[in-house]
């Protein structure tokens, strides 16, 4: 941090935004949270705004319980650009477990107008539809999902266990 608050002061960004989001990801995956929002928080801050950061940071507010806060980390990506997938695609499955599913289908139709061939898009909502119950929609999703990426295994394992699940044997 010496090194880094140097170069700061010098009014030089000797460290890309993307180093302290790469190093924030390193120690979430480490289990040091409060060092790895340290970390995004750092690289949000930055004259190269990076939505990545303030996913990041969401992520961390979701798995702490603060959904509702997670989901305006989320919002502060798509301001800095309105076309992050990622961002639209946990906007969309935090509204849904909050339970609010006009919200999460507004910003899945988003998503899919700017990838409409992106699986992620459609097995991340099928994930979310299957955690709050809606396993019947969650099949059509991961229907979706599998018809773009027929070699994706694990959309064809969850898919497949959701079927199990419903005695749905004939599909």
């Amino acid at each position: 941090d010496t090194l880094i608050n140097t170069y700061k002061n010098k009014g030089k960004n000797a460290i890309p935004t993307y180093a302290y989001l790469s190093w924030g990801i390193q120690l979430a995956e480490l289990g040091l949270t409060d060092e790895a929002l340290k970390k995004f928080e750092q690289s949000a801050s930055m004259a190269h705004r990076n939505p990545d950061a303030h996913i990041n940071i969401g992520i961390l507010k979701a798995k702490e319980g603060n959904l509702e806060e997670a989901l305006e980390y989320y919002k502060k990506a798509l301001r800095v650009d309105s076309t992050n997938i990622k961002a639209h695609i946990y906007l969309a499955c935090g509204y849904l477990e909050l339970g609010n599913r006009a919200h999460a289908d507004r910003m899945l139709k988003k998503a899919i107008q700017i990838e409409p061939r992106n699986p992620k898009i459609f097995t991340s909502y099928a994930v979310v539809l299957a955690k709050v119950g809606d396993k019947e929609e969650a099949l059509k999703y991961f229907e979706k999902a599998y018809a773009l990426n027929p070699a994706n295994m694990k959309v064809l394992y969850m898919w497949a266990m959701l079927l199990l699940e419903l005695c749905k044997f004939e599909e």
